[in-house]
């Protein structure tokens, strides 16, 4: 239902900080369940809240530009409040309708064995991760992180209990792991990320570590025991070049590898997976980067629009079919 295209009209008024928002989501999803519903059966009502919360709210990379922790954190509960909202339209509204909503998850390691750079790698996880999967899972925010923060959300009651709605699947994003260390300068958390040397990294600059995938998908499974997982994005960008009419992005390839052996590896173990998508099929407009960055399976020329299918589509082809035909 939502990818942080929020009209301008409603961020005049406000936008995500504003209370009355959750009313105006409920008002959007009713209008798309009852005009789709006979046709739409699965939903996610919101995709990565953590990015229009913080990334659009804390940090300023993304729409709406602000820089704010009070208004971040009041975003990002009116965010889960709007999910729980449009969850029960969802079950009213549409029948024998699927809904779930889609998080992505980064997980956080160390950078030493230190005690306080594990404790920074716990305040990074509950931060990024189960700041927003514990209320949609009936928990409360992660209560070190709001010792730390010094502030709250604008909490009133019931609200926990609306964001807390059955929920038939989550979606999962998962593209790197961060690594993290104590530092009691940094903002909003006294902890700062740690480059790794000697390290593969994406053209987006992100670590290539696959097993942290699995590790966080049975994370995922011991604290919160969804009912199912569907990966709804995980992909890489490189410096794709044509020569000579293709593209060999192997690196593609290894990254895809690597990753859906780590995710069947997290569902022997019994997390609940019952689906993959990959991003994405084209190169496509990225939020804060423009036509910089390909994630794509398919390669984009975007003055003339041909589309030239990439050597990771031809691997990505071969693999469904082969497992189809077992």
């Amino acid at each position: 239902m939502y990818h942080w295209d929020l009209p301008e009209a409603l961020q005049k008024k406000g936008g995500w900080n504003n209370r009355e928002i959750v009313s105006w989501f409920e008002e959007y999803a009713n209008l798309l369940t009852t005009r789709l519903g006979d046709r739409v059966k699965n939903w996610m009502t919101l995709n990565e809240p953590l990015c229009s919360a913080w990334i659009g709210h804390l940090y300023g990379d993304m729409a709406p530009g602000i820089q704010d922790l009070q208004t971040a954190l009041n975003a990002s509960h009116h965010l889960l409040m709007s999910h729980g909202v449009a969850t029960q339209v969802v079950r009213e509204n549409v029948k024998d309708a699927k809904v779930g909503i889609v998080i992505n998850v980064t997980p956080a390691v160390p950078a030493t064995e230190s005690d306080s750079d594990k404790r920074a790698a716990e305040l990074a996880h509950g931060f990024d991760n189960a700041w927003f999967l514990n209320p949609v899972f009936g928990k409360n925010y992660p209560e070190d992180v709001l010792l730390e923060l010094g502030k709250s959300p604008d909490i009133r009651d019931g609200d926990m209990s609306l964001i807390a709605q059955d929920i038939d699947f989550l979606g999962v994003n998962f593209y790197f792991r961060q690594t993290v260390a104590a530092n009691p300068e940094g903002k909003p958390l006294p902890i700062s990320g740690v480059r790794r040397p000697n390290v593969k990294r994406t053209a987006m600059d992100w670590e290539v570590h696959a097993p942290a995938f699995e590790d966080i998908l049975i994370k995922i499974k011991e604290d919160y025991a969804p009912k199912e997982i569907y990966i709804t994005e995980n992909g890489s960008a490189w410096n794709d070049e044509v020569k000579n009419g293709a593209i060999e992005d192997q690196e593609r390839i290894n990254y895809l590898k690597d990753h859906l052996d780590a995710m069947f590896s997290a569902k022997n173990k019994g997390a609940p997976i019952n689906g993959y998508f990959a991003w994405s099929f084209f190169d496509n407009f990225e939020w804060a980067y423009g036509y910089d960055k390909r994630f794509g399976l398919v390669y984009v020329d975007y003055k003339t629009q041909e589309r030239t299918p990439k050597k990771s589509a031809y691997y990505y082809r071969d693999l469904l079919l082969n497992r189809t035909a077992r």
